[in-house]
C-alpha cells in the first residue's frame, strides 16, 4: 500500500490560492495517497473568500470522502490533545490550547491514518511530533519549504 499523505493548512491554503506545491499536491491526488483531515478542510473552510472557493472546497471534500481519504478526529484524540498541551504547558510554561488543538488533531489524524504529514510549520509539528511519539503515536513530519 502507498504512504497516504496528509497536508496542513499550511500547504493547502496556498495550493488552494497560487497553486503553490502543484507538484507536490498533485501528485498526491493524482496517485490517491491524499488524504484530508476534517480539521483541515474546516480551517480551510473558514478561509474561503468566495462561493466560487466554497464550491471549490466542496468538490474535494466529496471527491475524497467518495474514496474514503478524509480522517476525523475520534474523542480519544480530543482527551489526547488536552494531555499533550498539559504536558508541555508543565515542562516549558503555559500556551494558549486554541493556538495549538488543531495541529495536535491534525498530527494525530496524520497517526491515525499511517500518513505522512506535510507542513511549513516545521518547529510547532516537531514539538507535537516529540510528544506524540513518547506516548508510542508516531507519524512521519514532512516539512515542506515556506
Amino acid at each position: 500500500m502507498p504512504i497516504l499523505q496528509l497536508f496542513d493548512s499550511s500547504v493547502l491554503i496556498p495550493w488552494l490560492r497560487t497553486q503553490r506545491y502543484d507538484d507536490l499536491v498533485a501528485s498526491a491526488f493524482e496517485s490517491r495517497r491524499f488524504i484530508l483531515s476534517t480539521v483541515v478542510a474546516m480551517e480551510l473552510y473558514a478561509g474561503t473568500r468566495s462561493r466560487g472557493d466554497k464550491q471549490d472546497l466542496d468538490r474535494i471534500v466529496q471527491s475524497l470522502s467518495s474514496v474514503d481519504r478524509v480522517v476525523s478526529p475520534e474523542p480519544e484524540d480530543f482527551y489526547t490533545t488536552g494531555q499533550l498541551m498539559a504536558t508541555y504547558s508543565r515542562r516549558h510554561g503555559q500556551i494558549t490550547p486554541r493556538d495549538h488543538a488543531n495541529d495536535i488533531l491534525i498530527a494525530l489524524g496524520a497517526w491515525r491514518a499511517q500518513a505522512d504529514l506535510y507542513s511549513v510549520n516545521r518547529q510547532d509539528m516537531e514539538r507535537w511530533q516529540r510528544l506524540m511519539r513518547r506516548s508510542g503515536k508516531r507519524f512521519a513530519l514532512r516539512t515542506v519549504a515556506a
